[in-house]
């Protein structure tokens, strides 16, 4: 559950708050812009314990060109998007187990699996507010700068340039497209792959998330889009050719045990003995580089329209 949820849930439980309560109600909806130094006094000369601490503005606020309020209501809407998201998909892995486990087991033969079905059916109502939001979410994006652009390359969507800036934020407040990279979990080590959160005592800044989100969009592209689905075949291309010429056979060799652990069929283990990496990571890499070209040019064409783009930079 998101934080403002929680925080909301908590004052609701206190008759004597109903003003901060409705507040909170009112910030959720984006009817009014939160004060992110919002006083606790009332609490305390109460003699209740402070609820709400004072935070720093999350990362979709720092807009500078006059779409604050539209940026905040994008990001909560995208919280709450992903959260019925994931609920979905764990309630129908769960109940599909369970059904598997009964219809498998003799034991449990005697029980109906219809009820299964019925509570997949009751599972998928979390959909319904997942489709709320995310129309809210292309409502709000429309309008914004490089918008037209975006939706006008196969593969992408209203929804997919909205996930990216409520994950982004203000895209001109980024020096350089790498920073931007760096944000959505694109950036490479010395050694070619994504820079996680793996140094001992370094935080890289990696999310899971976004980076499943952007991961999200290069699967929409490969599978339908044209310009940048070309990007993405000359770029595989390029990497099993040199795959096979050894480039990365020192890695391979360097990570075989765990590799070959973590791809088991046997294509997979066959090129990973031979010094060759799998196909699939073949795969992903092609399309991690053609999702930096493509957030490459949405940068540019962002701050092209408000005025802000610097050649040199790029």
């Amino acid at each position: 559950m998101p934080k403002t949820l929680n925080i909301l849930i908590g004052l609701e439980r206190h008759e004597t708050l109903p003003y901060y309560a409705y507040q909170l109600k009112l910030w959720t909806q984006g009817t009014v812009k939160p004060s992110w130094s919002m006083s606790i006094k009332p609490l305390i000369k109460k003699g209740m314990k402070p609820m709400m601490k004072r935070t720093k503005p999350p990362q979709g606020a720092k807009a500078t060109n006059g779409l604050e309020k539209k940026f905040m209501q994008l990001e909560q809407a995208h919280r709450l998007r992903e959260d019925f998201m994931r609920a979905n998909t764990k309630l129908v892995n769960q109940i599909e187990a369970s059904k598997r486990r009964i219809e498998k087991n003799p034991v449990h033969s005697s029980l109906s699996p219809e009820c299964h079905y019925e509570a997949v059916l009751g599972a998928k109502v979390f959909k319904g507010p997942k489709m709320a939001y995310g129309k809210q979410m292309e409502t709000l994006v429309k309008g914004f700068p490089a918008f037209d652009w975006f939706c006008s390359i196969p593969g992408c969507a209203a929804g997919s340039f909205a996930a990216i800036l409520a994950e982004t934020g203000d895209l001109s407040n980024y020096a350089n497209p790498a920073k931007v990279w760096k944000r959505l979990g694109l950036a490479v080590n010395g050694e070619g792959e994504s820079d996680k959160n793996r140094t001992k005592g370094i935080n890289t800044g990696y999310s899971k998330r976004r980076r499943m989100v952007i991961y999200r969009v290069g699967v929409a592209i490969v599978k339908t889009g044209k310009e940048y689905r070309q990007i993405y075949l000359d770029r595989k291309a390029y990497e099993v050719e040199r795959d096979q010429f050894g480039y990365n056979e020192a890695y391979v060799k360097r990570n075989r045990t765990a590799m070959l652990s973590a791809y088991a069929s046997k294509p997979n283990q066959e090129r990973i003995k031979n010094g060759q990496l799998p196909m699939c990571v073949i795969d992903l890499r092609a399309q991690r580089y053609m999702t930096k070209r493509l957030i490459r040019d949405l940068w540019i064409k962002w701050n092209q329209e408000l005025g802000t783009y610097k050649e040199e930079v790029v």
